[in-house]
């Protein structure tokens, strides 16, 4: 991202976020809504997808442009209705997140961002996850660090989490990403203690 671009963006996004409120979204969802629909994974032929086609299908057949190997990779503890939870939206289950994450873990350009608070990230979080709550991001500062690895004209795919159930802070996140220029994301629906209890990989205490 040109340097130049930020300070506009930031002023944007800090206004966004007045509208967001300062109350961690955990606790009270957002009203305003992402405007795009779907998500690309990098490399793939195609415009933006519209799951199931990437959601993992029934009868263990990999995800389509997934590595078989990848695809059949179940650490004990995961869940077995990941296998057929249907991904729709923007919205990804946790079969086909760990599938993206291993894409990321081999260099594709895929980032796992956590909309957590900071003590929860530092607690514990995704291996190779920045740190990137919607306060983060509107103060400026996690749009500069996330600026360091990928920048909206790249079209990278950012998968958000946070702890799942009712909270809204991935959303809230990919929102404030979106007014900076960032368009192509997807968001677990499974938070990341679900993460943890499928035994996929983490980092941190």
């Amino acid at each position: 991202m040109g340097k130049a671009a930020i300070p506009v963006q930031i002023l944007t996004i800090i206004g966004l976020a007045t509208v967001v409120g300062g109350a961690h979204s955990m606790f009270k969802p957002v009203s305003l809504t992402l405007e795009s629909e779907g998500f690309r994974i990098p490399g793939e032929g195609g415009g933006e997808t519209e799951p199931p086609s990437l959601g993992a299908p029934a009868q263990n057949k990999p995800a389509e442009g997934v590595d078989p190997q990848v695809a059949k990779t179940e650490p004990a503890g995961a869940d077995e209705t990941a296998d057929t939870a249907e991904n729709s939206g923007n919205k990804i289950d946790l079969a086909l997140s760990f599938a993206l994450h291993e894409r990321a873990m081999m260099g594709e350009p895929i980032w796992f961002l956590d909309a957590r608070r900071q003590v929860d990230f530092d607690s514990g979080r995704i291996a190779g996850a920045l740190f990137m709550s919607h306060s983060h991001v509107s103060s400026g500062e996690g749009l500069d660090e996330l600026a360091a690895f990928s920048a909206p004209e790249l079209d990278d795919l950012l998968v958000i989490y946070c702890t799942g159930g009712d909270c809204q802070a991935s959303e809230d996140t990919a929102i404030l990403l979106e007014q900076a220029g960032y368009g192509n994301m997807a968001i677990m629906e499974a938070g990341y203690d679900d993460w943890v209890a499928a035994g996929y990989p983490t980092e941190g205490p």
